[in-house]
């Protein structure tokens, strides 16, 4: 049996000076001869590929997991079959040497995920610290699943990437930079989670799952210009500045199995739109790729298309959802709670109970506008800014961050459970926002999770809730409206005040590396 040396990820014991460097140089350095620099895998494949691969999405746990404790038996990634050992690198690799490098991996071929912190590294070490053996690969991702994906989609592993800019052209934008990375969980080419209008383009990457040998019809249409390539060649293209209605079809010779398939994007000015479908053996009659309908048929008329969450999971809805920012992501919980986050402020703005949300309005006929939550009990909780700095109780709060607090959203993670933890940051602060519902009860907890590199920043105040009558029931436990009552754990905060009756200001006590704000809300 060959041995699979992982020099991605750290095969022998690197220099302090090398721990200095990035996760870039730390990953050409180490994982180049095997890996390749562009992680497609050294010898035309032979070496499991990083880029596209499967195994470095969702939670980091499993790629780290891999690294700690080493790897055997037969796999399968990006839909190829390997046979090989990877020997456990647990002892070699620092944990600040390790979270950069996995960092890096899941940045650059992985969509976009999440950063990885030494101290996740370390909590890695100690949950499976008395392990003597190293995993086998169906083991591993018992223990680690895989990312969920739809039964029904034909794209796999589907992710987007977003650019800004005037583009005329797919040479235009391929020579821009992405802005944001997202995982695609429903598998299919969509725009309408974008949040804007014009000046934009965006790329999706994924596996196609072509079910049989043989020739497979493409029909592609689009409002700018657009192209699909699959396994690196093109299949179709509309380069132009224009509406839709003038779809191209062009038909390719495929076979059964996985194909890597890219779909580019781009949208200058006017209306926008994307459908993309395809037909041939082994599906049935033309099946669509986008949310988008293909061009031909009739928009369907509904009363409505109630989205609701699979039992004892959640749901992800990321539309125009009124009461909060464009970019707002909307999640229902089983159980009869909601909430929609704000992207844009990183402020949880909506929840409510009940029935989640009508997708009818942007899934089946695309209309214009926001649509309001189909619940009841609907409380805005929050509006701008999450967080600031406060010199003192009487200051007025800012339309806009403190330039120290500067925020970014870098994504959000399933479990296995399909319930989100979002992740921004805000200047220099790391932060993980992770709501769960109580189970049997119209009740949530929100764990706010912040990594400082160092204390402070002075008077840093979060928002609790706003536009709501405050009254204080005990310590750190308040009435919201006389509808929710929220309780906040004193750890990491400060006393909590009301100011103008509605609006209820935690101070943070921010210690170096971790803290810990925890919120319960619960309806009355």
């Amino acid at each position: 049996m060959r041995r699979w040396i992982l020099q991605a990820l750290g095969v022998a014991l690197i220099s302090g000076t090398a721990a200095a460097q990035d996760g870039k140089v730390l990953y050409e350095t180490y994982c180049g001869a095997c890996h390749a620099p562009d992680g497609k895998g050294m010898n035309d494949g032979q070496f499991p590929p990083l880029a596209g691969s499967e195994w470095i999405l969702g939670k980091p746990d499993r790629m780290v997991q891999a690294v700690l404790h080493g790897m055997q038996g037969e796999i399968t990634v990006a839909g190829k079959a390997y046979n090989l050992v990877m020997p456990p690198q647990g002892a070699a690799l620092t944990d600040d040497q390790l979270s950069k490098i996995v960092t890096y991996v899941r940045a650059r071929f992985g969509g976009g995920g999440s950063a990885v912190s030494p101290k996740g590294i370390v909590a890695q070490r100690v949950a499976t610290k008395g392990r003597t053996e190293m995993w086998k690969g169906k083991q591993l991702l018992k223990a680690f699943p895989l990312p969920k994906q739809s039964k029904d989609t034909h794209i796999k592993n589907l992710i987007s990437k977003v650019y800004e800019g005037e583009f005329k052209s797919l040479k235009d934008l391929a020579k821009a930079k992405a802005g944001t990375f997202e995982e695609e969980h429903d598998g299919l080419i969509r725009i309408d989670n974008i949040g804007k209008k014009e000046n934009f383009g965006v790329v999706w990457e994924g596996d196609l799952q072509v079910p049989k040998d043989g020739e497979f019809s493409f029909e592609l249409d689009s409002d700018d210009g657009s192209g699909v390539y699959i396994d690196g060649k093109q299949v179709a293209v509309l380069d132009r500045i224009g509406g839709m209605g003038k779809p191209v079809k062009r038909k390719v010779k495929l076979t059964k199995g996985s194909h890597k398939i890219r779909v580019a994007y781009y949208e200058l000015k006017g209306r926008e739109g994307i459908s993309l479908a395809w037909s041939g053996p082994g599906l049935k009659g033309k099946q669509s790729l986008s949310r988008t309908a293909p061009k031909g048929k009739k928009p369907q008329v509904s009363s409505g298309l109630l989205i609701v969450p699979p039992a004892g999971e959640a749901v992800i809805y990321r539309n125009f959802i009124e009461g909060t920012t464009p970019r707002a992501i909307g999640v229902g919980y089983d159980g009869g709670v909601n909430l929609a986050f704000s992207t844009d402020t990183m402020s949880l703005d909506l929840i409510w109970t009940g029935k989640f949300m009508d997708g009818s309005r942007h899934w089946i006929n695309r209309g214009q506008g926001n649509q309001p939550p189909a619940g009841d009990k609907v409380l805005k909780i929050s509006k701008g800014p999450a967080f600031t700095i406060l010199e003192s109780q009487t200051t007025a709060w800012p339309g806009e961050y403190a330039e120290a607090l500067k925020p970014k959203f870098n994504g959000y993670q399933l479990n296995a459970k399909q319930e989100p933890t979002f992740f921004y940051t805000l200047g220099k602060l790391e932060i993980s926002d992770c709501p769960t519902p109580v189970a049997g009860k119209e009740s949530f907890v929100r764990t706010i999770t912040i990594n400082s590199p160092t204390d402070g920043p002075e008077n840093l105040s979060f928002r609790a809730s706003i536009d709501w009558p405050v009254q204080q029931l005990a310590s750190h436990r308040y009435d919201l409206g006389g509808q929710v009552v929220l309780e906040i754990s004193q750890a990491g905060t400060g006393q909590p005040y009301v100011r103008n009756g509605n609006e209820l200001i935690v101070p943070i006590v921010l210690k170096k590396d971790e803290n810990t704000i925890t919120l319960s809300y619960s309806w009355n």
